[in-house]
């Protein structure tokens, strides 16, 4: 997989991370912020 690639698969994991953050329930909105802030790190790396 190109860079290219990877960066567009962890964008779209971002995005449907905080689509799913919108109707989460409480016990899930920590695992969930997390999970974007690790994809959020990753692409500032790339």
């Amino acid at each position: 997989m190109e860079e290219k690639e990877i960066k567009e698969t962890l964008e779209k994991q971002l995005k449907l991370l905080s689509e799913r953050s919108q109707n989460a329930v409480e016990k899930e909105l920590e695992g969930l912020s997390e999970a974007m802030v690790d994809i959020a790190k990753l692409l500032i790396c790339l």
